[in-house]
Parts: structure tokens; C-alpha cells; sequence
């Protein structure tokens, strides 16, 4: 088979498409947070190994059950570490669909990634600079304490960031459900 007829092929031609470049988008977003995860990942590893210094572990540490894990961090990290996974995941399906579908990318699928994007981003800040500037200026040492009025501060900042991705997930698999339908029923 020659160069021309190989590059004629419909599974060649997927790559051009807008579906496929937003496939691929979403699998460079992905990767980035997924890693981003994995080196965020060395936090809880260091504050194990240091051991809290600087911090007194109070009876109610041990009753919390958001205070389990024993480092700030690990909420952050796993939320990354999923989300970016999801997003491999969905960018993975696009370069799949855009192999049997060509039709241009939703603004409602482009309006999901960001939110995806910002919600993520949003975590690494209230995971991680919200946590160090309540911890260090307004309620010292809430975590290990804990400190109610901390908790919730930093606790909704987090909710409030992952709800974000969660809708901008959403959004962008409300279309993939659409494309994967009109496949079934071609």
C-alpha cells in the first residue's frame, strides 16, 4: 500500500478533525494534573517523614474522622490525581469517537474543560495556600486541633473547587452520552 492511499484512510483522517484536537487537548489537561498529582504527592510523604514539627497533635485529632489521613494534603492530591485520571480517561474516549464522529466541538464541551481546568487549579490553591494562610495567620494550627471555624473555611474552599470540576465534568459527559447514543442508533 503507498504513502497516498495509507494517509486516505478514515482512521488517518480522524486526527485532523476538531473532535480529535479536543481529545487530544484534554488528554494534554489530563496529564498535566495527573502528574501535577503525583508530585504533589511528595507533601504528605515529607510531612510523614518530618513528622508534624511545629505542630501538637490534640486528643480530638484521633476522634476526627477528617482528620484521619493525618496530612492536610491528601485531600488535595486525590482529588488532582482522580481528576486529572478522568480527564485521560474522557480525552481518550474523544480520540476514540472522533474515529466514527465528525461533527465541530460544543461551546458547552469547551466550557466544560475550563471548568474542569479551573476547578482543579482552584483545588491546588484551597488545598494548599488556603490551608498554609489559615494555618499560619487566622487559625493556628487548626487541622491537628482542630479548630471548627478553620475546618469549615478550608473544607467548603475545597468542596466549592471540586463542585466546580464536577459540573465542568459533567457538562463534557453529557455530549460524549449524546455522541456514543448516535452511534447505537446508526
Amino acid at each position: 500500500m503507498s504513502d497516498a492511499t495509507a494517509n486516505a484512510s478514515p482512521e488517518n483522517d480522524a486526527t485532523d478533525t476538531e473532535l480529535y484536537q479536543f481529545g487530544l487537548q484534554i488528554l494534554r489537561s489530563g496529564s498535566k494534573f495527573f502528574i501535577t498529582g503525583l508530585v504533589l504527592g511528595l507533601i504528605p510523604i515529607a510531612h510523614y517523614m518530618v513528622g508534624g514539627v511545629g505542630h501538637q497533635v490534640g486528643e480530638e485529632f484521633y476522634k476526627e474522622v477528617t482528620l484521619w489521613f493525618g496530612c492536610p494534603a491528601e485531600k488535595m492530591v486525590q482529588i488532582i490525581q482522580l481528576g486529572g485520571l478522568s480527564l485521560l480517561l474522557v480525552g481518550f474516549g474523544y480520540l476514540l469517537l472522533a474515529r466514527k464522529i465528525d461533527r465541530p466541538v460544543t461551546e458547552k464541551e469547551r466550557r466544560g474543560l475550563a471548568l474542569c481546568i479551573y476547578g482543579l487549579l482552584a483545588e491546588i490553591f484551597s488545598g494548599g495556600v488556603l490551608y498554609l494562610i489559615l494555618d499560619y495567620v487566622f487559625f493556628p494550627n487548626f487541622y491537628f486541633t482542630p479548630i471548627t471555624a478553620g475546618k469549615v473555611v478550608w473544607l467548603g474552599a475545597q468542596l466549592i473547587s471540586f463542585s466546580v470540576y464536577m459540573v465542568g465534568i459533567i457538562m463534557i459527559l453529557g455530549d460524549v452520552k449524546e455522541m456514543v447514543l448516535s452511534l447505537k442508533k446508526a
